[in-house]
């Protein structure tokens, strides 16, 4: 081999190598995208399925960066909690979302409005919250 074909087969690697960097970080914030509206998505449901299970009232809590299923007692207990990623951005309210009852049946609280409307890595999503504890994300 040449010095000038050893240059180009350098050149060729770099520049694959280079497209490879930007459609593998475009393909991790897709990802973190997605593991931040299933999180959401699974702690409702979580939450739903505890009060079930447990016969007593829960709340669901944003406190901060994190979402907590706890029990509505003068200390609340935290049953499950999900820290939710930096990538999601919304105008998610601090304090109880709403409460699950114990057949699993979601109490929204009045004034809470749906769909909430979430952005995560610049795109924008609609969380739905059925009665029952799903969450639909369009």
């Amino acid at each position: 081999m040449t010095l000038i074909e050893l240059l180009l087969v350098i050149a060729l690697i770099g520049i694959v190598l280079g497209i490879m960097a930007v459609s593998g970080r475009r393909m991790l914030g897709n990802q973190e995208a997605k593991a931040g509206l299933n999180s959401v998505r699974q702690i409702v449901w979580q939450g739903a399925t505890a009060a079930a299970s447990r016969g007593q009232r829960l709340d669901l809590v944003r406190v901060g960066r994190r979402l907590q299923v706890q029990t509505q007692e003068t200390t609340p207990r935290v049953i499950r909690s999900v820290d939710l990623t930096a990538a999601l951005s919304a105008q998610l309210p601090n304090g109880t979302w709403f409460s699950f009852t114990p057949p699993g049946k979601v109490i929204f609280p009045t004034g809470f409005t749906q769909p909430l409307n979430v952005t995560v890595n610049g795109r924008s999503y609609s969380l739905s919250f059925s009665l029952i504890g799903e969450v639909k994300v369009q």
